[in-house]
């Protein structure tokens, strides 16, 4: 009779790299939203919403594909995260979801950017054949989108004041990435509540980038360190 060997315990460093590549991967792939914008997306606005749709189908490729990478990035990011840290803290932990929340909606936001250039809408001047009854119909769209995008950022705001405090208890991060945290996450809330209006979440890509390099060399460091003495 045989037995499945048992795989060893994963070590610190092991779940640092995990969460260092989880927020490179969703720092890069939010990057790739205002570079697409800028450079690939162009629409004639005197064409019919729906002609202009079937135009670009790969709009909603591209949005699908960034907004899929940033909320798959956070998720491996925010459960690394909170398994670093640990413990019974129930700040830590309501942080944990709200960052699955937040990572969630980036993911929903990228099935509704495919949605958005799908078939279905390509094709909708067939029912809707009125420019109003179109625009109302991408309305909606982008109200659900923007809708979405606000829980993200509300989500991301409490996983970071979460992380700069019950993760700097922890160890997790330290005082200079607990600022970048707690400044990330007042770009992000701030013009939401006076604005109303979710730009600050774009401030996401550089505070991602900076933790996923941090953990990355504290991986290195931490499994270096492991070599050294195991």
């Amino acid at each position: 009779m045989t037995t499945a060997p048992v795989q060893p315990p994963r070590t610190d460093g092991a779940l640092h790299r995990t969460a260092g590549w989880g927020a490179v991967l969703a720092a890069v792939a939010y990057l790739g939203q205002p570079l697409s914008v800028a450079l690939l997306f162009t629409e004639d606005p005197d064409a019919p919403i729906a002609d202009q749709i079937a135009a670009t189908p790969w709009n909603g490729a591209i949005e699908g594909a960034i907004f899929g990478g940033l909320g798959l990035g956070m998720l491996f990011l925010v459960l690394a995260v909170g398994r670093l840290r640990g413990g019974a803290s129930v700040a830590g932990r309501v942080g944990d979801v709200l960052g699955l929340v937040s990572a969630t909606a980036w993911i929903l936001i990228g099935g509704m950017s495919l949605a958005k250039y799908s078939s279905v809408t390509a094709g909708m001047a067939e029912g809707l054949p009125g420019a109003q009854d179109q625009l109302a119909v991408i309305t909606a769209f982008d109200t659900v989108i923007i809708g979405l995008v606000a829980t993200a950022g509300l989500g991301a705001v409490g996983w970071l004041v979460a992380l700069a405090t019950a993760g700097r208890r922890a160890g997790v991060v330290g005082t200079g990435l607990a600022v970048v945290c707690v400044g990330g996450a007042a770009v992000i809330l701030v013009p939401m509540l006076v604005l109303a209006v979710p730009f600050g979440v774009l401030v996401l890509i550089p505070v991602l980038l900076a933790l996923g390099v941090a953990f990355l060399l504290r991986g290195r460091r931490t499994t270096a360190d492991h070599v050294r003495t195991g």
